[in-house]
């Protein structure tokens, strides 16, 4: 069946848009992901439960004190950056 765009053009496409879409998704995730690896409380050796809890601490705090605008910073340059590694 003939479609509107070139099937290649359309995957592409298809691709970039998914890319996007799962940088803002991510964005807030790898935000978290980053201020737990930095933080210097997690560099001695605890609990699965404890790291989670702190995990948790963390994120919270970051809402609590910068807002929940925070959590996507720097989104739209790594959902740019997506939509370009597809």
């Amino acid at each position: 069946e003939k479609g509107l765009l070139p099937e290649l053009v359309a995957l592409t496409l298809a691709g970039g848009i998914a890319g996007g879409f799962q940088g803002f998704v991510l964005s807030p995730t790898l935000l978290l992901k980053t201020r737990v690896m930095t933080n210097p409380v997690f560099r001695e050796k605890m609990s699965l439960m404890r790291t989670t809890l702190l995990s948790f601490a963390i994120g919270f705090d970051v809402v609590k004190d910068e807002g929940v605008g925070a959590l996507m910073k720097g989104s739209n340059i790594f959902a740019l950056k997506r939509v370009f590694d597809w």
